[in-house]
């Protein structure tokens, strides 16, 4: 997590700092990649809580 918040304040920075499609496309993939980590956790829990009650 502490990675992703540097990450985005770096896209931050690059938006800031004139850099608005570069900053711009390193703040989307890093949302992006944090969404698909978070859905595919919530899926394998899912699926483990599944398991445990047959």
């Amino acid at each position: 997590m502490f990675l992703s918040t540097l990450i985005i304040a770096g896209s931050l920075y690059l938006i800031d700092s004139g850099r608005e499609v570069s900053g711009s496309v390193l703040a989307g993939a890093t949302l992006t990649s944090l969404a698909y980590i978070f859905i595919t956790g919530r899926k394998k829990d899912a699926e483990s809580a599944k398991g445990k009650k047959n």
